[in-house]
């Protein structure tokens, strides 16, 4: 249920605070619960051991690509949010993101490319993610770990504006 205390504040469910601005001056602002499965009572670990990537937080992060608004954590699915802050679902990626995707992901200046990362409980544990300008998963190659990682950023380096 939202707004109930989970015991930790990184298991909180997300919400969104957003401020249309026009002209120089606040037209609104809101807040609005994101909507996610895990919201509705659904666990993330179901009772199979199997996981639910669409039953979490969405607590940590928003990012805005390709026209498209996202709300992050760092074990699942994004979830896509309306820029007036209302949930639309969770995010694939067209059915493509098989595993949870960072918080943080990092978008290549020079080429408007996102770069993230998903990790896992299982193999494989840590997997890379590049997706277009234009919002399609273009590759996705898994990193030999030797086991479940957590990691919650990374930098990206390289890219042809950052280079002297």
């Amino acid at each position: 249920m939202s707004g109930e205390d989970k015991g930790h504040w990184f298991t909180g469910s997300g919400m969104l605070h957003g401020i249309r601005l026009r002209r120089g001056r606040a037209a609104w602002y809101r807040n609005r619960w994101v909507r996610t499965r895990e919201l509705e009572g659904h666990p993330f670990v179901r009772r199979d051991f199997t996981i639910d990537l669409t039953a979490t937080p969405a607590s940590t992060h928003v990012i805005r690509h390709a026209g498209t608004v996202l709300a992050l954590c760092e074990v699942g699915l994004p979830y896509r949010v309306t820029p007036s802050l209302e949930t639309v679902g969770p995010y694939d990626f067209g059915g493509r993101l098989k595993t949870a995707m960072t918080a943080h992901p990092k978008e290549d200046p020079a080429t408007g490319e996102l770069h993230l990362f998903g990790t896992g409980f299982a193999p494989p544990c840590l997997t890379y993610h590049r997706i277009t300008a234009e919002g399609l998963l273009l590759d996705s190659r898994p990193i030999d770990v030797p086991g479940p990682t957590m990691m919650h950023d990374f930098a990206i380096g390289g890219c042809r504006r950052c280079r002297p």
